[in-house]
Parts: C-alpha cells; structure tokens; sequence
C-alpha cells in the first residue's frame, strides 16, 4: 500500500515538474510555425511585388490567392492570441504575433510597401485555423503597394 501511495506521490511530482517544459515548447514550437508562415506569406508579397505590373488603384490588377496557417491550441502547439498585418509610419509591412502563454513578436518586412483593405489599417487573426488572404498589386504615388484583403470577411 506504501508503495502504491509514493509511485502516485511520485507521478504527481514528475508531472508538476514537466508541464511547464512542456508549455514552454509549446509555445516555441507555435512561435516558429507563425513566424515560417509570416516569411512565407512576405515571401510571395515580395515576389508579387517583384514580378507583375502594378495599376492604378480600384483597377483589377495582378493578384493572388493565398492561404495562412494559424495554430490552434492542442498537446503540441499553444493556441494564438493574434497574429496582425499592419504597416509602419513609412508604410513598409510589419507583421506581429503572440502565442497564449509567450511574448509579443514583431516582424519587420522593409522592401514590402504595404496597405490593409477595409475599415481598419491592420488585419488581425485571432482564431486558430486556415484563413483565405487576397493580395493585389496597386500603383499610388509612383509606388509599387501590395493590398491585402480577407475575401471572406
């Protein structure tokens, strides 16, 4: 009987040592998958950008469909509690994220020029799932801007 009340003494103490380490990797492991999915996504702005003939804006034009990837809470990745869009003073694109549990994270992107469409000047996730994103290509002020649009929304 003794040894039945120590293994589970035991158990309970090996437990209550290991769930921070684990919640600790979690959150890591959410924050990388959010910031190769931010590099992704500035990646084809960048190639956009790059690669196709800007036009006036309120012109069809150049655009792309794409997909980001937001983790949802589970046993191996901490939930998020936003992932944001947005642009700096100069209007170059700046990406954020936090994951439950971990540290704000800003990600600059200086060679994308960058404009929200809708009524704000950021897009912010806040759900863990697939989100459909349109970017298109405008030309204002002699600058190339990439536009990003949720579709759905």
């Amino acid at each position: 009987m003794l040894r039945a009340v120590l293994a589970v003494v035991l158990a309970v103490a090996l437990l209550g040592v290991s769930l921070p380490a684990l919640d600790e990797a979690r959150v890591k492991r959410t924050d990388v998958r959010v910031g190769s999915e931010l590099e992704g996504l500035a990646d084809e702005m960048r190639l956009l950008q790059r690669g196709d003939a800007a036009v006036p804006s309120g012109t069809p034009g150049a655009r792309v469909a794409t997909t980001f990837s937001v983790p949802h809470r589970s046993w191996a990745a901490a939930g998020v509690e936003f992932v944001s869009l947005s642009t700096t003073d100069g209007g170059r694109a700046r990406f954020g994220w936090r994951a439950d549990g971990g540290r704000r994270h800003v990600q600059r992107v200086p060679d994308v020029r960058l404009s929200v469409a809708g009524p704000s000047d950021s897009l912010v996730l806040t759900t863990g799932g697939r989100h459909r994103l349109h970017l298109r290509l405008v030309r204002t002020d002699s600058e190339r801007v990439v536009v990003v649009a949720r579709p759905d929304v």
